[in-house]
Protein backbone atom coordinates (compact mmCIF):
# COMPACT_ATOMS: atom_id res chain seq x y z
CA UNK A 1 0.00 0.00 0.00
CA UNK A 2 1.42 3.17 -1.11
CA UNK A 3 2.25 5.98 1.55
CA UNK A 4 3.17 9.73 1.85
CA UNK A 5 5.20 11.40 5.07
CA UNK A 6 5.33 15.03 4.61
CA UNK A 7 7.65 15.55 7.92
CA UNK A 8 11.13 14.03 7.59
CA UNK A 9 14.20 14.59 8.84
CA UNK A 10 17.80 14.02 7.79
CA UNK A 11 21.76 14.81 8.58
CA UNK A 12 21.32 18.20 7.59
CA UNK A 13 19.72 18.67 10.90
CA UNK A 14 19.33 16.08 14.31
CA UNK A 15 18.15 12.78 11.07
CA UNK A 16 20.51 9.51 11.32
CA UNK A 17 19.84 9.09 7.76
CA UNK A 18 21.37 11.35 4.78
CA UNK A 19 18.54 12.07 2.05
CA UNK A 20 20.12 9.60 -0.10
CA UNK A 21 19.65 7.04 2.36
CA UNK A 22 16.12 8.40 3.43
CA UNK A 23 14.81 8.07 -0.04
CA UNK A 24 16.03 4.56 -0.36
CA UNK A 25 14.41 3.90 3.06
CA UNK A 26 10.80 5.79 2.00
CA UNK A 27 11.17 3.21 -0.99
CA UNK A 28 12.27 0.29 0.83
CA UNK A 29 8.77 1.17 2.86
CA UNK A 30 6.77 2.35 -0.14
CA UNK A 31 6.44 5.70 0.48
CA UNK A 32 5.78 7.48 -2.75
CA UNK A 33 5.79 11.06 -1.34
CA UNK A 34 8.29 12.86 0.82
CA UNK A 35 8.94 16.09 2.10
CA UNK A 36 12.23 16.85 3.93
CA UNK A 37 11.77 18.80 6.66
CA UNK A 38 14.55 19.38 8.42
CA UNK A 39 15.36 21.88 11.70
CA UNK A 40 15.91 25.37 10.17
CA UNK A 41 18.56 24.45 6.99
CA UNK A 42 17.57 23.52 3.62
CA UNK A 43 21.08 22.18 3.20
CA UNK A 44 19.68 18.22 2.83
CA UNK A 45 17.05 19.54 0.04
CA UNK A 46 19.27 19.78 -3.26
CA UNK A 47 20.96 16.13 -2.38
CA UNK A 48 17.37 14.52 -2.14
CA UNK A 49 16.06 16.85 -5.06
CA UNK A 50 19.02 15.03 -7.51
CA UNK A 51 18.83 11.38 -5.98
CA UNK A 52 14.98 11.43 -6.43
CA UNK A 53 15.55 11.68 -9.93
CA UNK A 54 16.80 8.60 -10.04
CA UNK A 55 13.96 7.18 -8.05
CA UNK A 56 10.46 6.27 -8.31
CA UNK A 57 9.57 9.19 -5.67
CA UNK A 58 9.05 12.56 -5.43
CA UNK A 59 10.52 14.72 -3.12
CA UNK A 60 8.89 18.21 -1.70
CA UNK A 61 10.95 20.65 -0.34
CA UNK A 62 10.34 21.73 2.94
CA UNK A 63 11.80 23.55 6.30
CA UNK A 64 10.32 23.27 10.18
CA UNK A 65 10.62 26.17 12.53
CA UNK A 66 10.74 26.35 16.47
CA UNK A 67 8.21 28.76 17.26
CA UNK A 68 7.93 31.01 20.27
CA UNK A 69 4.67 29.65 22.31
CA UNK A 70 3.47 29.84 25.87
CA UNK A 71 3.30 27.15 26.57
CA UNK A 72 4.42 23.43 25.05
CA UNK A 73 6.02 23.20 21.86
CA UNK A 74 4.96 24.96 18.67
CA UNK A 75 6.60 23.77 15.40
CA UNK A 76 5.35 25.46 11.80
CA UNK A 77 6.45 23.17 8.59
CA UNK A 78 6.81 24.72 5.36
CA UNK A 79 5.97 22.70 2.55
CA UNK A 80 6.76 23.10 -1.49
CA UNK A 81 9.43 26.01 -0.71
CA UNK A 82 11.84 27.26 -2.89
CA UNK A 83 14.47 26.71 -1.00
CA UNK A 84 16.74 29.05 -2.90
CA UNK A 85 14.71 31.99 -1.37
CA UNK A 86 16.96 34.44 -0.43
CA UNK A 87 15.08 36.09 2.95
CA UNK A 88 14.16 32.62 3.50
CA UNK A 89 18.29 31.78 3.33
CA UNK A 90 19.40 35.05 5.86
CA UNK A 91 17.18 33.83 8.39
CA UNK A 92 18.41 30.17 7.90
CA UNK A 93 21.78 31.35 8.25
CA UNK A 94 20.91 33.38 11.15
CA UNK A 95 19.46 30.64 13.33
CA UNK A 96 22.26 28.28 11.98
CA UNK A 97 24.87 30.69 14.32
CA UNK A 98 22.30 30.53 17.13
CA UNK A 99 21.94 27.19 17.17
CA UNK A 100 25.95 26.63 17.33
CA UNK A 101 26.17 29.39 20.53
CA UNK A 102 23.47 27.47 22.20
CA UNK A 103 24.83 24.22 21.59
CA UNK A 104 28.33 25.43 23.63
CA UNK A 105 26.31 26.97 26.18
CA UNK A 106 24.77 23.50 26.91
CA UNK A 107 28.45 21.64 26.90
CA UNK A 108 29.23 24.27 28.99
CA UNK A 109 26.58 23.88 31.12
CA UNK A 110 27.48 19.77 31.55
CA UNK A 111 30.87 20.33 31.65
CA UNK A 112 30.34 22.77 35.27
CA UNK A 113 28.38 19.70 35.98
CA UNK A 114 30.93 16.73 35.66
CA UNK A 115 29.32 15.65 32.03
CA UNK A 116 32.84 15.72 30.28
CA UNK A 117 31.81 15.95 26.41
CA UNK A 118 33.25 18.62 24.19
CA UNK A 119 31.88 20.99 21.57
CA UNK A 120 33.83 19.00 18.75
CA UNK A 121 32.84 15.83 19.44
CA UNK A 122 29.25 17.24 18.70
CA UNK A 123 30.42 19.13 15.70
CA UNK A 124 31.20 15.15 14.63
CA UNK A 125 28.20 13.75 15.62
CA UNK A 126 26.52 16.36 13.11
CA UNK A 127 28.51 15.69 10.15
CA UNK A 128 29.63 19.57 10.60
CA UNK A 129 26.26 20.09 10.02
CA UNK A 130 24.56 23.45 9.38
CA UNK A 131 21.82 22.94 12.25
CA UNK A 132 23.20 20.74 15.37
CA UNK A 133 20.35 20.23 18.04
CA UNK A 134 19.76 18.28 21.32
CA UNK A 135 19.07 15.42 19.79
CA UNK A 136 23.48 15.55 18.71
CA UNK A 137 24.88 16.25 21.56
CA UNK A 138 22.22 13.17 23.45
CA UNK A 139 23.79 10.67 21.05
CA UNK A 140 27.01 12.07 21.71
CA UNK A 141 25.87 11.21 25.96
CA UNK A 142 24.77 8.11 25.12
CA UNK A 143 28.28 6.84 23.63
CA UNK A 144 29.94 7.96 26.69
CA UNK A 145 27.76 6.59 28.39
CA UNK A 146 26.43 9.66 29.81
CA UNK A 147 22.99 7.64 29.77
CA UNK A 148 21.31 4.49 27.70
CA UNK A 149 18.67 6.02 25.42
CA UNK A 150 17.53 9.42 23.82
CA UNK A 151 14.99 9.40 26.27
CA UNK A 152 17.21 9.34 29.48
CA UNK A 153 19.06 11.75 27.80
CA UNK A 154 16.12 14.44 27.70
CA UNK A 155 14.87 13.38 31.35
CA UNK A 156 18.15 13.71 32.68
CA UNK A 157 19.85 16.61 31.12
CA UNK A 158 17.82 19.24 28.86
CA UNK A 159 14.30 19.70 31.07
CA UNK A 160 14.25 23.34 32.74
CA UNK A 161 15.91 23.40 35.45
CA UNK A 162 18.39 20.48 35.05
CA UNK A 163 22.35 20.24 34.11
CA UNK A 164 21.79 20.93 30.28
CA UNK A 165 18.60 23.38 29.65
CA UNK A 166 19.98 26.40 27.51
CA UNK A 167 16.18 27.80 26.42
CA UNK A 168 16.40 27.20 22.42
CA UNK A 169 16.11 30.42 20.11
CA UNK A 170 12.79 30.67 18.28
CA UNK A 171 10.73 33.19 15.79
CA UNK A 172 7.61 34.34 15.98
CA UNK A 173 4.33 32.88 14.76
CA UNK A 174 4.34 35.57 12.40
CA UNK A 175 7.13 35.83 10.97
CA UNK A 176 8.08 31.76 10.57
CA UNK A 177 4.85 32.33 8.19
CA UNK A 178 6.05 35.03 6.50
CA UNK A 179 9.12 33.39 5.54
CA UNK A 180 7.27 30.03 4.09
CA UNK A 181 5.07 31.79 2.13
CA UNK A 182 7.63 34.66 0.99
CA UNK A 183 9.44 31.33 -0.28
CA UNK A 184 6.42 30.15 -2.41
CA UNK A 185 5.56 27.54 0.45
CA UNK A 186 2.85 26.38 2.45
CA UNK A 187 2.79 27.08 6.19
CA UNK A 188 1.72 23.74 8.03
CA UNK A 189 0.73 23.60 11.81
CA UNK A 190 3.21 20.61 12.75
CA UNK A 191 1.86 17.99 15.27
CA UNK A 192 -0.43 20.40 16.90
CA UNK A 193 -0.91 17.95 20.13
CA UNK A 194 2.71 18.81 21.63
CA UNK A 195 1.07 22.99 22.33
CA UNK A 196 -0.93 21.27 25.03
CA UNK A 197 -4.39 22.92 24.34
CA UNK A 198 -6.79 20.04 25.87
CA UNK A 199 -9.96 22.45 25.45
CA UNK A 200 -11.39 22.36 21.77
CA UNK A 201 -12.53 25.63 21.93
CA UNK A 202 -9.11 27.06 22.91
CA UNK A 203 -7.50 25.30 20.21
CA UNK A 204 -9.96 26.76 17.93
CA UNK A 205 -8.83 29.84 18.73
CA UNK A 206 -5.41 29.54 17.73
CA UNK A 207 -6.27 27.96 14.68
CA UNK A 208 -7.97 31.27 13.61
CA UNK A 209 -4.80 33.41 14.81
CA UNK A 210 -2.91 30.60 12.71
CA UNK A 211 -4.94 31.80 9.96
CA UNK A 212 -5.30 34.84 10.12
CA UNK A 213 -1.30 35.51 9.64
CA UNK A 214 -1.73 33.21 6.51
CA UNK A 215 -1.42 29.45 7.89
CA UNK A 216 -3.08 26.97 5.23
CA UNK A 217 -2.76 23.25 6.89
CA UNK A 218 -2.87 21.43 9.81
CA UNK A 219 -0.16 17.96 10.50
CA UNK A 220 -3.25 15.79 11.42
CA UNK A 221 -1.89 12.61 11.34
CA UNK A 222 1.11 12.37 13.61
CA UNK A 223 2.75 9.80 15.35
CA UNK A 224 2.12 11.49 18.80
CA UNK A 225 -1.57 12.45 17.97
CA UNK A 226 -3.92 10.02 19.55
CA UNK A 227 -7.14 8.82 17.58
CA UNK A 228 -9.50 10.77 19.11
CA UNK A 229 -6.93 13.90 18.28
CA UNK A 230 -6.90 12.84 14.75
CA UNK A 231 -10.59 12.98 14.08
CA UNK A 232 -10.80 16.34 16.10
CA UNK A 233 -8.11 18.01 13.75
CA UNK A 234 -9.51 16.69 10.66
CA UNK A 235 -12.95 17.81 11.74
CA UNK A 236 -11.68 21.37 12.36
CA UNK A 237 -9.48 21.14 9.29
CA UNK A 238 -12.04 20.01 6.87
CA UNK A 239 -14.67 22.81 8.46
CA UNK A 240 -12.16 25.55 8.27
CA UNK A 241 -11.11 24.35 3.95
CA UNK A 242 -7.34 23.92 5.53
CA UNK A 243 -5.15 21.52 3.72
CA UNK A 244 -4.17 18.20 5.54
CA UNK A 245 -0.85 16.68 5.73
CA UNK A 246 0.50 13.75 7.90
CA UNK A 247 4.42 13.08 9.00
CA UNK A 248 5.89 10.54 11.02
CA UNK A 249 8.31 13.33 12.08
CA UNK A 250 10.82 10.46 11.26
CA UNK A 251 14.60 10.76 12.88
CA UNK A 252 15.52 7.23 12.55
CA UNK A 253 16.23 6.92 16.38
CA UNK A 254 13.34 7.99 18.52
CA UNK A 255 10.87 4.69 17.21
CA UNK A 256 9.34 6.67 14.40
CA UNK A 257 8.04 4.60 11.42
CA UNK A 258 8.34 6.49 7.92
CA UNK A 259 5.07 6.35 6.71
CA UNK A 260 3.49 5.77 9.61
CA UNK A 261 1.91 8.25 12.17
CA UNK A 262 1.79 5.23 14.81
CA UNK A 263 2.00 1.39 14.97
CA UNK A 264 -0.03 0.15 12.38
CA UNK A 265 -1.61 3.52 10.65
CA UNK A 266 -0.35 4.01 7.68
CA UNK A 267 -0.20 7.98 6.33
CA UNK A 268 -3.65 8.04 4.01
CA UNK A 269 -1.62 8.41 0.59
CA UNK A 270 -4.87 9.99 -0.37
CA UNK A 271 -4.11 13.12 0.82
CA UNK A 272 -2.30 14.49 -2.40
CA UNK A 273 -5.81 14.35 -3.96
CA UNK A 274 -5.98 17.64 -2.08
CA UNK A 275 -2.59 19.17 -1.68
CA UNK A 276 -1.29 21.59 -4.67
CA UNK A 277 2.25 19.42 -5.39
Amino acid sequence: MSKIDLHLHTTASDGIFTPQQLIDHALLNDVKLIAITDHDTMAGIDLALKYAVQKSIKVISGIEFSVDWKSGRLHIVGLNIDHNNCGLNEKVKTLEVHRKQRAERIIQELQEHDILIEYKDIIKEANGGESIGKPHIARVLIKKGYAKSMDEVFDKFFGEGLPGYVEKPKISLQRAIELILNAGGIPILAHPATLNIDKKEEFESFIEEFISFGGLGIEAYAYMHTDEQVQMYLEIANRKKMLITGGSDFHGDKNEIIGYYGKDRPIPYSLVEHLPF
